[in-house]
């Protein structure tokens, strides 16, 4: 999901990546906060050839495939995976770093205010730190489409699936200076990869469905998702639109530490 999301929903991360590489353009220690699988690390190592970019996570698979990815791309020698507990406060965050970034990972940890405390001692006087949120969930079928209004269900389900409050006051609160706050409208560049997301998700959604729905309603999104993925697989029905698309909306917050 990730990597789809990344292909699907990432045409951001060039933009904003190339904008942190002209306001530091003498980076050469750069942060991944909760890489992933590194759509942004290596947008940050592309826009910044001189700088090594550490891809900082809590999970193994996500930091081995990482490696292996920089390994195939010419850069291991660039990025660095290494592991990281955020809640649990170790390691220690690389440091002095010129540039951090964090991309739907500050709204996980258990304590946010005392994880930019430690990003603000982290960095450099004059360092930036990006924050990225998804505002709203991509909804994977047209609306009005699907058994028994099942796209309006869909969206009611996805309420707060990535809940996150205005990062503004706790990152002033921690000592940063907050150069830019804005949103960001992104489309799926082409209806094969909003397929192949949609798909992906909704594959995703009826494997979780017990922990989404009560018993009775449960059963009946199994049904209609079991509908909908063998009509897609088929060639028919929501999936198969011939012009699918995709929209997700993100936050941006820019800081800069004093």
């Amino acid at each position: 999901m990730l990597d789809l999301d990344a292909a699907a929903m990432g045409g951001y991360l060039e933009s904003v990546a190339a904008n942190l590489a002209r306001l530091a353009p003498d980076a050469r220690t750069v942060v991944d906060l909760g890489a992933g699988t590194g759509a942004g690390t290596f947008a940050l190592a592309e826009a910044m050839p001189e700088a090594t970019v550490h891809a900082v996570d809590v999970d193994p698979a996500m930091l081995a495939t990482v490696a292996q990815r920089a390994t195939e791309r010419g850069l291991g020698a660039r990025v660095v995976a290494q592991r990281g507990d955020f809640d649990a406060d170790e390691p220690p965050l690389p440091a002095p770093a010129d540039v951090m970034w964090s991309s739907g990972t500050l709204h996980h940890a258990a304590d946010p205010a005392a994880l930019l405390a430690r990003v603000h001692a982290a960095l450099r006087p004059g360092g930036l730190l990006a924050v990225l949120e998804m505002d709203d969930l991509p909804q994977p079928l047209p609306a009005g489409t699907g058994p028994d209004g099942l796209s309006e269900r869909l969206a009611a389900l996805s309420v707060g699936w990535s809940s996150h409050p205005d990062w503004a006051p706790t990152l002033r609160g921690a000592g940063f200076e907050l150069l830019e706050q804005r949103s960001i409208l992104d489309t799926s560049p082409s209806p094969e990869l909003a397929r192949a997301w949609a798909t992906a998700w909704l594959t995703r959604l009826r494997r979780h469905a017990s922990a989404l729905a009560e018993p009775a309603e449960r059963d009946r999104l199994v049904a209609d998702l079991d509908a909908v993925l063998a009509d897609g697989a088929a060639g028919r029905g929501p999936l198969a639109v011939a012009d699918l698309e995709l929209t997700s909306g993100r936050t941006l917050w820019l800081a800069r530490r004093p």
